[in-house]
């Protein structure tokens, strides 16, 4: 089985669907969408429902391939039920933490990562509630706090515009570990940064980075 996987498109309400997705969709593979494809954090979940907001979801749904994908929620879709909520009437898009697929004898385990990180690891557990808490509150201090902290991606660029830190390097650590003591290949995004490592066993890491295909199988 062939599998293609990209993360962190980092769409926002009202944005059009970006050209690679489109070629993406159209190859014959399982799909698999590795998390913060829309930007729920830090608009919260009701700018998602204004029509700038379903210009995305249905111009995303609207190029679906016949056989769906597999989205797999990430730190800025803010809550696995936003997404499950927002897709309901969409069923080609199977919504999920993480996933495993089988290529040949190889075992491939899909997920976001950002739990590998040492502030998402608990942001995860809060962020959704805080969000839609300051998006109704106090909406222009909580923009313009998240503009300032650089939580508004906006446009990503491709290629890798993240340079290599402690942050990027705990990350991979983890996720490297997690592979090693699972026996597991390993596909997460989050980082922005794309990586590929091969551990020993021909364990297998790769990170999708920020608008790139990868392709397995």
């Amino acid at each position: 089985m062939k599998v293609v996987s990209t993360s962190d498109v980092h769409l926002n309400p009202g944005d059009e669907i970006p050209g690679f997705l489109l070629d993406m969709f159209k190859e014959k593979a399982r799909i698999v969408l590795c998390g913060d494809i829309l930007n729920f954090l830090p608009y919260g979940k009701a700018k998602w429902y204004t029509p700038e907001g379903q210009k995305t979801i249905k111009g995303l749904v609207g190029i679906l391939p016949e056989n769906g994908v597999d989205y797999i929620y990430g730190n800025h879709e803010g809550n696995i039920g936003w997404l499950i909520e927002m897709f309901k009437p969409y069923p080609q898009v199977r919504v999920t933490r993480e996933l495993n697929l089988y290529t040949g004898d190889a075992v491939w385990h899909f997920e976001h990562g950002h739990r590998f990180a040492y502030d998402w690891c608990w942001l995860q557990w809060i962020a959704d509630d805080l969000t839609q808490f300051m998006v109704k509150v106090f909406p222009r201090a909580w923009y313009w706090l998240s503009k300032k902290m650089g939580w508004m991606p906006g446009a990503i660029k491709e290629g890798n515009p993240r340079k290599y830190d402690n942050v990027l390097g705990t990350i991979w650590g983890n996720a490297l570990e997690w592979a090693q003591d699972n026996k597991s290949n390993l596909v997460i995004g989050h980082t922005h940064c794309h990586y590929e490592a091969e551990l020993y066993d021909k364990i297998k890491f790769i990170d999708c980075g920020t608008k790139q295909v990868i392709r397995i199988g």
